[in-house]
């Protein structure tokens, strides 16, 4: 155990004579253990920004801690003498693919040295695709927009013209088709009247 550290020496005795060695320091250092590897991103219509955080529970302290992405070291070795989590931070343009991020924790124990998970952060769908969205959005209401004010202007002379055409249409159209009807039959009656000759008037013919 790393707290049995510390000084050590033996005894030689002989009889009543007595002797100690000189003192070595004997030093335990527990090996650290895979640590846990957390990320937090904050997205903007250009950037994000990621914050990484690494912590291992188990270890001797000090703990060196160094992030990579994928198998690239994008920070310095950060040292903690105390249990607590190393943080780093980095700004990157929108990516249109997946990020991949992992930690390590290294004491004093040569060449032993523990790896998080890999975690990944999600792909944007491409560079600045939500500015792009916000910008597309205006000119697709103003098209609509033109759309409707084209279709109002081409509608509305028709809608005047039929109504101008009913309105020109005699309301009373029923009763003077029957006028006209009962006219031509009275006219018809006369005329057929006038085309009989009367039998008092009928010439006499010599046989």
């Amino acid at each position: 155990e790393a707290h049995e550290s510390g000084p050590y020496k033996c005894k030689a005795q002989v009889y009543s004579c007595s002797k100690y060695s000189r003192d070595f320091n004997f030093t335990i250092v527990d090996p650290v253990t895979a640590p846990v590897l957390n990320i937090t991103v904050i997205q903007t219509e250009t950037h994000r920004h990621i914050t990484l955080h690494c912590l291992t529970v188990n270890g001797s302290l000090p703990i060196n801690y160094t992030f990579f992405e994928k198998h690239i070291a994008i920070s310095p070795a950060i040292s903690k003498y105390d249990r607590e989590s190393a943080e780093f931070k980095l700004t990157r343009k929108n990516p249109g693919e997946e990020e991949e991020y992992r930690c390590e924790a290294k004491n004093r124990l040569p060449d032993y040295a523990a790896y998080s998970q890999t975690v990944t952060t999600p792909s944007t769908g491409g560079d600045s695709c939500p500015f792009c969205l916000k910008l597309l959005l205006p000119g697709l209401l103003l098209l609509l927009l033109v759309i409707i004010l084209i279709l109002a202007f081409w509608i509305l002379p028709k809608y005047k013209a039929r109504k101008a055409m009913r309105n020109n249409v005699p309301r009373d159209c029923g009763d003077t088709a029957v006028e006209v009807g009962i006219y031509a039959n009275i006219h018809g009656k006369q005329a057929k009247e006038g085309s009989v000759p009367e039998v008092g008037s009928r010439p006499c013919v010599s046989t």
